[in-house]
């Protein structure tokens, strides 16, 4: 019954995040000024950060990246 979707706890908040502040900056986007090169880097660290140990996770087999074995 219904639709099969991709469900991901980490994702949720990352895109509600950008949502969320998508509507917020929308109406003063003329009065706000484009951030640094150096801001952009300093935002977006922590998505990098996590991205590299998950890549460095399923590259070692740590934990078989994100498949679950079953044992049957």
């Amino acid at each position: 019954m219904g639709w099969k979707i991709a469900w991901s706890d980490r994702m949720i908040p990352f895109y509600t995040s950008l949502w969320l502040f998508a509507l917020v900056i929308g109406p003063f986007r003329q009065k706000v000024k484009p951030i640094s090169w150096r801001g952009f880097v300093l935002l977006v660290l922590p998505s990098i950060v996590d991205g590299s140990a998950h890549l460095l996770s399923d590259l070692a087999g740590i934990g078989e990246g994100f498949v679950i074995p079953t044992r049957g």
